[in-house]
């Protein structure tokens, strides 16, 4: 029960890491408030973040430089530590990690980005191999040679697919301090 919000909130170790993240926004779909709320900034920091970068001419690129200031990434890595440790807990508790060890992430369908988190984040601090299994793979050039699909498809619907697939209860949030996790609100239609 690992979200790719989770997996990619808890990847930020390095400078490096925030510009990979930045970098795979799509245009279309760069919103200050998702973009801030990723990378775990507290809604106070965001609106002051978003309130100096509405005062350039170009509010999108200063609102990523603000990013970069060294108090702003210090806030993210230390909340993307905090997550990642709480993240460590619930994988060591429901799988029986050992070095060398293989985890299977196992989904209804894949765009990589989990999985590619997971991998970046925990392949070298845990020493195990991350493989993903999937229903439902689109045929992305860049998917890893680590996953296979039971269906390939190059026009899939993913989130219309998993919306079908899944059931009546909120989504992981986070993680208690015992790796618990913490579900959010259910976010379905009564139609669904």
């Amino acid at each position: 029960r690992i979200r790719n919000f989770i997996a990619t909130a808890a990847s930020f170790k390095t400078r490096a890491d925030v510009d990979y993240y930045i970098s795979g926004i799509e245009p279309e779909f760069d919103n200050f408030h998702a973009t801030a709320k990723q990378l775990l900034l507290p809604p106070e920091v965001t609106e002051l973040l978003i309130r100096i970068a509405h005062q350039s001419d170009d509010p999108k690129t200063a609102f990523h430089q603000l990013l970069h200031d060294d108090d702003v990434l210090e806030l993210i890595f230390k909340n993307s530590f905090a997550l990642r440790a709480r993240l460590m807990r619930y994988m060591s508790k429901e799988l029986e990690l050992e070095e060398g060890g293989t985890i299977i992430l196992a989904d209804t369908s894949r765009n990589g980005k989990t999985q590619e988190c997971l991998v970046r984040t925990f392949k070298e601090e845990l020493k195990v191999d991350i493989l993903g299994r999937y229903l439902v793979a689109s045929d992305e050039p860049c998917r890893a040679a680590n996953s296979k699909a039971l269906i390939r498809s190059p026009w899939w619907n993913h989130t219309l697919f998993e919306q079908c697939c899944t059931f009546k209860e909120g989504a992981v949030v986070d993680y208690d301090l015992h790796g618990e996790p913490v579900l959010g609100e259910i976010k379905l239609s009564e139609k669904q």
